[in-house]
């Protein structure tokens, strides 16, 4: 069986993952609206830092709409720093010559204890 593999779209997560990462931050309470859009809220911060997502100054992120989901994914400079993360911390894999990404173990453990519900397929 071939390991799924899930778009990007300018540097962030997109499809059913993408949307199922936003759902999640959302329903976690890990963002919340700011000035700048959609931020990182103190729990967000402290527990992308738990799971080895960090930067020294996060950035907003906005509301993305994914066409093919018909629903929205984060976008936006926040959405691609967390993605950027994700592949050094070994949650990802890019696929050469195009967007996709191919989600590790590791990665299926962490979205999970992050509240990710994984989208079959």
């Amino acid at each position: 069986m071939l390991a799924r593999r899930w778009p990007t779209r300018y540097q962030h997560l997109a499809g059913k993952l993408g949307v199922a990462w936003l759902v999640a931050l959302q329903r976690q309470r890990f963002l919340c609206a700011g000035g700048g859009g959609l931020e990182l809220s103190p729990r967000g911060i402290a527990r992308c830092g738990d799971a080895g997502l960090i930067a020294p100054k996060w950035p907003a992120g906005r509301p993305c709409l994914d066409w093919t989901e018909r629903q929205n994914h984060l976008g936006g400079p926040l959405g691609s720093l967390l993605t950027q993360g994700m592949p050094q911390q070994q949650w990802l894999v890019r696929h050469r010559g195009g967007r996709a990404v191919r989600l590790t173990t590791r990665g299926r453990r962490k979205l999970a204890a992050l509240g990710v519900e994984l989208p079959e397929g």
